[in-house]
């Protein structure tokens, strides 16, 4: 058995479980050593590929979407009310 074989069942595993780092990673390694081999990824490798990338693409939006929400929420909780002055009679 292959190293590839191995370590597909891995990258797979971690892009379902959003291992992105680990995924990548993994997705590396794996084409260095088809490269130094001389061989090719199956396809299946960049199908996986694919679905990791637009998983992190809608990760990363959603991470730049809470970040904006954060400013917004600290931003109103900075600003004091204004308070009206009741006249004394």
């Amino acid at each position: 058995m292959l190293p590839l074989e191995g370590w597909f069942q891995y990258f797979y595993e971690f892009v379902d479980e959003d291992k992105y780092n680990d995924a990548l990673a993994l997705f590396e390694k794996a084409e260095t050593y088809a490269k130094e081999n001389h061989i090719e990824l199956l396809p299946g490798w960049h199908r996986t590929k694919a679905r990791l990338d637009a998983k992190m693409s809608v990760s990363q939006k959603l991470e730049k979407t809470n970040e904006e929400l954060s400013k917004v929420l600290k931003e109103k909780k900075t600003k004091k009310p204004k308070i009206k002055k009741e006249a004394n009679i």
